[in-house]
């Protein structure tokens, strides 16, 4: 069995999703109500607490985010014994702010992600003859679990090879980021294969078909949003580079370059990748060896503006 948060849980998670993307509250108060598979706002509030079953789940992960003050100290006695080695291994050229093991050595264990702390107890438990865990073990599933850019960094660092694709994840936003990263030095090159929002847009009555997020007043405020906390994160350790949107909540740019006809949900993305191109985007080609076109994406400096990502929000 799962359940809902509390009123106080659900107030402390809007107001970070409006803290961190800078949404108006009632923007943050519905997608924290989606996330939960709930109407509105008053719906997620009135289930304060409530059981839930696992067949009434359509998205298991933000309730596992949901876990007891026994689970969080049960990670943390995991953790301590390691912190040295911890402390000793963080790179400040991979590890950025609010990544897994930052937090670790910052003892904010209540901001970690029940997700992860669920996924790496149940490692954990499932290893083999039930060992103690090396450092190094814990320190690599720690960095595999993590929902920043820190788990591509971390990743390519052990990979070394200049091509390194990845997933990033973030269990309390709901995205789905998958890309490739091409590295050059301190430049990056990303291409996002694959952009998405895993929550649906329940109706009051409970049936979801009908009901599309895409026309949510939001939702391009926060794919922008995000794909910004992305790139301000490279950027707080010294990266350069673009980014190149090919597809969002499987919408392609080049449908939207052909002006290709779709439903509603179209029509909502084209608007996205309208606001990156006035931003200061501009059409760019995936190419292989030989300078064939393969696919279309709109591309984004690092470097541009903040004047220039408050004006992609504020026209959405």
């Amino acid at each position: 069995m799962y359940r809902y948060p509390t009123v106080r849980e659900a107030k402390t998670h809007a107001k970070h999703l409006s803290r961190t993307f800078d949404l108006k509250r009632s923007e943050a108060q519905e997608i924290t109500a989606y996330w939960f598979n709930c109407y509105d706002w008053c719906d997620l509030l009135e289930k304060s607490g409530s059981k839930i079953s696992i067949e009434e789940v359509d998205v298991e992960t933000p309730f596992i985010n949901i876990l007891g003050q026994s689970k969080v100290d049960e990670f943390k006695s995991l953790v301590l014994p390691h912190i040295d080695a911890i402390k000793k291994h963080f790179n400040k050229n991979i590890h950025v702010h609010g990544c897994i093991l930052h937090k670790i050595l910052e003892a904010k264990f209540n901001q970690i992600s029940g997700d992860v702390i669920d996924a790496v107890l149940h490692t954990m438990n499932e290893h083999e003859e039930c060992k103690p865990w090396s450092s190094s073990e814990l320190i690599s599933e720690l960095e595999f679990r993590d929902d920043t850019v820190s788990r591509i960094l971390s990743g390519k660092s052990r990979a070394k090879f200049q091509l390194y694709n990845g997933h990033i994840e973030p269990a309390l936003y709901g995205f789905s980021f998958y890309a490739y990263y091409r590295f050059i030095g301190k430049k990056v090159d990303i291409t996002v294969r694959e952009f998405d929002l895993n929550m649906c847009r329940p109706s009051r009555y409970g049936d979801s078909d009908c009901l599309s997020i895409c026309d949510r007043g939001w939702f391009g405020k926060y794919f922008i949003a995000y794909l910004r906390l992305i790139i301000q994160q490279l950027r707080s350790i010294g990266y350069t580079g673009t980014v190149r949107i090919c597809t969002i909540q499987n919408v392609k740019a080049l449908d939207f370059y052909h002006k290709k006809e779709g439903h509603t949900h179209h029509d909502a993305v084209f608007d996205v990748f309208k606001d990156l191109l006035a931003m200061g985007g501009y059409f760019a080609w995936n190419t292989d060896e030989d300078g064939r076109k393969l696919d279309l994406g709109v591309e984004l400096p690092f470097e541009i503006s903040t004047s220039q990502w408050m004006l992609g929000e504020r026209r959405l």
